[in-house]
């Protein structure tokens, strides 16, 4: 199972009416993987941090605040991504495996955190 993670923003004080820009997916045992809006971590980190009144919010709708998500990034950025599954999946039997390499829907950025290629849930 996994979390989304969402940037809520144009918040209407009147009627609460907002939109939401997909950060990415949180998956357990898995290293977050952003959305493919910005090009890296980095990027979004500067993003995220310069907006005032926005907020980071789950697929539920809960608050979350921008230390403890970045201390999440931080903590799962070692975890696996497409590259160590593939490695760790080889020579097992029965186990999935995609048709089309990994390069196919993500990348790693150059401080090596997740980048999904597309539009993801």
């Amino acid at each position: 199972m996994g979390m989304n993670y969402y940037l809520k923003i144009n918040i209407c004080t009147k009627c609460n009416r907002h939109d939401l820009v997909h950060i990415g997916k949180q998956s357990f045992g898995w290293a977050f993987l952003f959305s493919d809006r910005y090009p890296d971590k980095k990027s979004w980190k500067k993003m995220i941090d310069r907006s005032t009144g926005v907020y980071i919010v789950n697929e539920y709708g809960d608050k979350v605040g921008r230390k403890k998500f970045w201390e999440m990034i931080e903590a799962t950025k070692n975890k696996l991504n497409a590259w160590t599954y593939e490695k760790e999946q080889e020579g097992k039997v029965g186990i999935y495996r995609p048709y089309d390499p990994p390069e196919k829907y993500e990348y790693l950025d150059p401080e090596g955190y997740r980048m999904g290629r597309g539009e993801f849930s």
